[in-house]
Order: structure tokens, then C-alpha cells, then sequence
């Protein structure tokens, strides 16, 4: 390839990152997958049997600290990655970069946080949690109910906003060898390739820490009614709670796939670019192509299985919760 159309086409993957997972969440998780779903206003048939036994309020409250320390830990993985991205685009472009991300962090957190409502969270906590309360088998349910929405909209806004900014990142690091074709023809090629594969896997994983903690406290929340309710009321809550969060974590894991992967590709086109020209020998282009773009077959593993994490967390748990529920019994 030229390097007049290497520009060009660093560019157009980085605005693939950008472009991939909206696309990715908009068309298929939200117009098709809510088409298949309930609606706003349906009410599935499901009977909120709750339970009496004094035993309820300690259930309750232990379901409550569970989801209170998922969020607890969303939130501290999302400032994390949110300050990660940031300095690597300050890193790369300076205060215009730092900026940036700071308004694409603002924008996507700002907008999934007002549009943070939808029909599984409306069906599975919202009218279970009001149920609950019009039977008296809920704890302090105003209080409950304003701190639940508080969390989530934390939670929300600094989860999404951490991944808008991430995002960015990763196309910024598509665009980085594109738009600076001088950087090819002095020394150190290989190490910047390098440096730039190591922060497309460490954006990758960072991003990936973000999302499974989101799915996490996702399937946590929608079940917390479930402590409340007893026999096949909470049964039929469980799974169908377990099936919306694992929904989610799906969406998750696709929205990632779709913003790292135009990156890595970028990284890896250069790659092959600079062997070409000349300016990277075979042997030193071979630990960076193929698993060796990751540190090696290991690392590759650890990359793919960090991305499926928040589509597979969801399933893993229900296994250990169904384990640990035959060894009890």
C-alpha cells in the first residue's frame, strides 16, 4: 500500500471504531432485540408472590448489599478506565485529545444516563419493587426505590461514559501510524508498532473490565426482587431476570468487539505496510503479527476470553448459583 492511501485508510477503520459500536447497539440490541422483547407498557404475566416469613427482610437486605458492592466495584473500575483512556489520548494528542475524550466521556453518559430506562428493568424491578410495596413486603420502599434509581444513574453515567472515551481511544490508536507517514522513515519502528499493540490489548482489557462489571451489577439488580418473593414466583423471576442480564452482557461484548477490533486491524495493515517497505525486517515483524500482537498465544487467549467476559459472566454465575445451591442442599 502507498503511503499517500495509508492515511486514508487509518481514517476510515478509525472512524469504524466510532461508527461499529453504536451500530452494533442501536440496530441490533435496540430496534431488533426490543422488537423481540416487551414493550414499554406490557405486562407479562407473572404472579409476585411474596414471601411472609420473617427471614424475607434479612434476604432483602443481603440482596441489597450485594448489588450496593457490584456497583461499588463498577464504579471504581470505571474511574479507573475513564482516567486510563484520558491519558492515553493526552498522551497521543495533547489537550485537544484529553478534551475530546472528556466530551465524548460526557456525551454517552450523559445520554445513556437520561435514556437509562427500558422495559426488562421496567417489568423485572420496577413494577416488582411497587408489587412488593403495595403488599407491604418491602422495606422502606420510598427510600429503596429513590436510592435504587440514584445507583443505577450513577453507575450509568460513569460506566457509559468511561466506554465513550474509551472508544475514542481506540480510534486513536488506529489513526496513529495513517496520519503520521514520516514516522516511518527514522529508527524505532518496531517499538512504536509495539507500544501501540500493547495499548490496543491494555484498552481492550480495560474496556472489557468496565463492561463485565456492568454485567455483573446488571443481572445483580434485576434480581434483587427475587429475595422478596418465595416458591415458583421467585423461580420464574430468577431465570427470566438471568436471561435479560445475559442479553446485556451480549450487547456488551459486541459494542467492545466492534470499537477494538478496527484498531487492532489498523495496527496490523501498518504492520504489514512496514515489512513491505522495508523499514521492519521479517524477524522483527514476526512477534508482532498474528498471537504474537498480544505478547504472545496466552495473552491472545486472555484477550478473547476478556472480551467474551460480559457476554459470559451471566451464564457463570447461574452455574456457580445452581453448584452452590445443590451443595447446600
Amino acid at each position: 500500500m502507498s503511503a499517500a492511501a495509508s492515511p486514508a485508510r487509518g481514517r476510515a477503520l478509525a472512524a469504524a471504531c466510532l461508527i461499529a459500536p453504536l451500530a452494533i447497539y442501536a440496530g441490533v440490541f435496540q430496534h431488533l432485540a426490543y422488537r423481540l422483547g416487551p414493550a414499554r407498557g406490557d405486562v407479562l404475566p407473572d404472579a409476585f408472590a411474596f414471601a411472609a416469613a420473617p427471614g424475607r427482610i434479612v434476604a432483602d437486605l443481603a440482596a441489597r448489599e450485594a448489588f450496593l458492592l457490584a456497583s461499588a466495584a463498577m464504579l471504581v473500575i470505571s474511574v479507573g478506565a475513564l482516567v486510563y483512556a484520558l491519558a492515553g489520548l493526552h498522551r497521543s494528542h495533547g489537550r485537544p485529545g484529553l478534551a475530546a475524550g472528556a466530551l465524548a466521556a460526557l456525551a454517552f453518559g450523559g445520554y445513556a444516563a437520561a435514556t437509562s430506562g427500558n422495559p426488562w428493568r421496567s417489568h423485572l424491578v420496577d413494577r416488582a419493587l411497587a408489587a412488593a410495596a403495595e403488599a407491604d413486603a418491602l422495606f422502606a420502599p420510598l427510600r429503596t426505590q429513590g436510592a435504587l434509581d440514584a445507583i443505577v444513574l450513577l453507575d450509568t453515567f460513569l460506566g457509559i461514559g468511561a466506554v465513550g472515551a474509551m472508544i475514542l481511544r481506540f480510534a486513536s490508536l488506529a489513526l496513529a501510524e495513517g496520519d503520521r507517514p514520516a514516522a516511518r522513515r527514522h529508527g524505532a519502528h518496531a517499538a512504536r508498532l509495539a507500544a501501540r499493540e500493547r495499548a490496543v490489548a491494555r484498552s481492550l482489557l480495560a474496556g472489557a473490565l468496565i463492561l463485565t462489571s456492568a454485567a455483573v451489577a446488571t443481572r445483580i439488580f434485576y434480581h434483587l426482587p427475587a429475595a422478596l418473593m418465595e416458591g415458583e414466583a421467585a423461580e420464574t423471576h430468577r431465570a427470566l431476570a438471568a436471561l435479560a442480564a445475559t442479553r446485556w452482557g451480549a450487547a456488551y461484548t459486541a459494542i467492545l468487539v466492534g470499537a477494538a477490533a478496527p484498531a487492532f486491524l489498523a495496527v496490523q495493515l501498518d504492520l504489514s505496510d512496514a515489512v513491505e517497505s522495508g523499514a521492519l525486517t521479517s524477524e522483527e515483524a514476526a512477534p508482532l503479527s498474528g498471537a504474537g500482537a498480544l505478547g504472545g498465544p496466552a495473552r491472545a487467549i486472555g484477550a478473547v476470553a476478556a472480551a467474551l467476559g460480559p457476554a459470559a459472566v451471566g451464564p457463570l454465575l447461574g452455574v456457580l448459583e445452581s453448584a452452590l445451591g445443590a451443595f447446600a442442599a
